[in-house]
């Protein structure tokens, strides 16, 4: 018997030595370490798409972003992008923890300064804001603000990110660990394929840049982060196709004067007598909302335009901005160049040196020996300031020349007091002397919220609720009787005197106004409502008989060329050609081009019938301000 035990003993001890009992026992644990192991493997990578994925959703609700609106190809490339940024992080820092709570704080950062901007105009951050940095610290202390549910949506999904991120364990290791070395090539060599891959699939942005005439469009229907990267990449200035400078050459030398100051058959006479002084006024928002549909005031707000029907040449004007970007409205009229072919903003991107324009060209005529500027506020909004002296502006009154001015709704220096300003330098000036004044006012700037009350304001009749709309309508009768004091004033001089006034785009109000107004609101608009959205008023009014005519629609970029034209003073080959352009494209603008019959042609449709002229005149733009050093300043000056 004792033998038996010792025996059955002795085998157990055998069996333990081999291991059978371990492994019966055991095999549970090893699982579960092998488990471990694989979930200690791919835990990170759950953590990064999670976050990824999160990061896009607090990015839109910031952004007001209807997320079930969204095509899901459409997400998956707005996430493709995070995922790219953030890839590029863990292989600067190396470490999966730092890396998300870094991008964590830089897409609330983000997320909160998308949503203020939203709140204001429509639209978050793109990249021409970091070129206008100066402009949006001047007008943000006019805004007051609110939060709303995106507003908490999107904080609380980055909080949800942040502290999914914190509670995640650490995994110590040493910098430069053999794994995250080969995580890192993996992501190197994923962000460069990407970029190739994206930068030769024209599939990838297919028809999101079109949209770059309206922001908030581009935003809600392709995701912020997609439409603003490909919006970026608008400001890359590519050669028209058959570009050359000789081209350039022989396209403005038909409009030369020949050696007897004779015009040849392309060219355009100007009429003759004493040079007159000029006024242009670009008015700051300045539009008739009447021109966007069913839209009933109980007063009328637009008198002294309206009622103008002798010595004038009047109509609308496309503007190719609406609801901001005010220095395109100004470098078009400046210029003579369409916003459609302006990529960025010329004033904070292109103008580094001395550029031909309306004020040089002014200049070289001899009645004129100073232009001036006028804009009552601070001077470094769209680097005036440095821009001002390089177009040829002699004296520039900025927000200093107005210090005990008239303010508008306690914030804004008034038209009048702007025009106040303008007879002031009339009845300074010698009598030889002719003035010329270019004055971008202020009054109407938004907010539209602000809590002010006005004497006799305009109320809309056919609308309830929508106060924005009724401060602005009130803003324009203001507006409108200023510019009837203006006219009045001229009226009693005796030297001759033309005064251009136009609006530099149309307001950004609420959706709820242009539903109403329109049955539409703008991310849906067909192009002819896109066209209507872009118009706003313009005038050139004489204080002697420059006969009258209506010339309905045309575009910004041809006003300073009529004017030039029915001053009777010396033009450049420039303003000849715009002249003779008018003729075949009466309006070219961001949102499309009007031909000579009448026929409104959007950019992306392939088959439009002026190509040859829609192609010269991209050349010319090109070789005024993207090819400087090869720039033919002879065409663009006088002499």
């Amino acid at each position: 018997m004792s033998k038996d035990i010792n025996e059955k003993e002795n085998y157990n001890e055998n069996e333990n030595a081999l291991g059978v009992e371990d492994t019966v026992e055991n095999t549970p644990n090893r699982i579960t370490v092998i488990l471990l192991n694989v979930l200690k493997f791919i835990l990170p990578f759950i953590l990064f798409i999670l976050v990824t994925c999160l990061e896009y959703v607090s990015i839109e609700l910031f952004s007001s972003a209807d997320l079930m609106g969204i095509e899901l190809p459409i997400a998956f490339k707005n996430i493709i992008f995070i995922a790219i940024l953030n890839v590029g992080l863990f292989c600067l820092i190396h470490y999966l923890k730092p890396t998300l709570i870094i991008s964590e704080v830089i897409f609330l950062v983000w997320g909160l300064i998308n949503y203020f901007l939203f709140e204001f105009r429509g639209y978050g951050l793109v990249v021409m804001d970091f070129m206008a940095v100066k402009t949006a610290k001047n007008v943000a202390g006019a805004y007051s603000y609110s939060v709303d549910s995106y507003f908490f949506g999107g904080l609380m999904v980055i909080i949800l990110c942040l502290v999914i991120t914190w509670i995640y364990p650490s995994w110590k290791h040493k910098y430069y660990h053999p794994y995250v070395l080969v995580l890192m090539v993996l992501g190197i060599a994923s962000i460069a394929g990407f970029v190739r891959y994206a930068s030769t699939n024209k599939s990838f942005f297919k028809n999101v840049s079109s949209l770059t005439w309206d922001h908030s469009i581009g935003m809600k229907n392709y995701g912020y982060i997609l439409y603003a990267v490909t919006n970026a990449s608008t400001d890359k200035v590519e050669k028209p196709m058959g570009y050359s400078v000789k081209k350039v050459d022989e396209i403005l030398d038909r409009y030369k004067e020949d050696e007897n100051g004779e015009k040849n058959a392309n060219a355009l006479s100007a009429s003759s007598g004493e040079a007159p002084n000029i006024i242009v006024v670009m008015n700051e928002s300045f539009s008739d909302l009447k021109v966007l549909g069913n839209v009933k005031t109980d007063k009328k707000y637009n008198t002294t335009y309206e009622s103008i029907e002798d010595n004038a040449i009047k109509g609308y004007v496309e503007s190719s901005v609406y609801g901001g970007y005010t220095s395109i409205s100004e470098f078009e009229f400046l210029s003579g160049m369409s916003g459609h072919y302006i990529s960025g903003n010329p004033y904070l991107q292109y103008i580094k040196d001395y550029i031909p324009n309306f004020v040089t060209r002014i200049k070289e005529n001899e009645e004129y020996n100073e232009v001036v500027a006028i804009h009552p506020y601070k001077s470094s909004g769209y680097n005036r300031e440095r821009v001002y002296p390089l177009l040829g502006f002699d004296k520039f009154y900025d927000i200093h020349s107005f210090e005990d001015a008239e303010l508008v709704r306690d914030k804004y220096v008034s038209d009048r007091a702007c025009y106040e300003k303008i007879e002031e330098l009339y009845e300074k000036k010698d009598k030889d002397e002719k003035l010329c004044v270019f004055n971008v006012t202020m009054q109407n700037h938004n907010p539209y919220t602000i809590d002010y009350v006005f004497d006799d304001p305009v109320k809309l009749k056919n609308m309830e609720g929508e106060d924005e709309a009724e401060q602005y309508l009130s803003l324009i009768r203001e507006s409108d009787k200023a510019f009837k004091e203006l006219i009045d004033y001229f009226k009693e001089q005796e030297e001759p005197t033309l005064i251009v006034m136009f609006g530099d785009h149309q307001p950004h109000l609420n959706d709820s106004f242009y539903k109403k107004a329109s049955g539409n609101i703008p991310e849906n608009y067909t192009i002819l409502q896109s066209m209507d959205l872009h118009k706003v008023p313009f005038v050139i009014w004489g204080n002697y008989d420059i006969g009258y005519n209506d010339v309905g629609t045309t575009s910004i970029n041809y006003i300073s060329s009529i004017l030039m034209d029915k001053a009777g003073l010396k033009m450049s080959d420039l303003d000849r050609f715009l002249l003779d352009t008018k003729e075949q494209l009466p309006s070219v603008s961001t949102t499309g081009y009007i031909d000579k019959n009448g026929a409104i042609h959007p950019w992306y449709d392939t088959k439009i019938p002026d190509k040859e002229r829609v192609k010269e005149y991209s050349m010319v733009v090109y070789n005024y301000l993207y090819d400087t050093e090869n720039r033919l300043d002879e065409h663009y000056n006088v002499e």
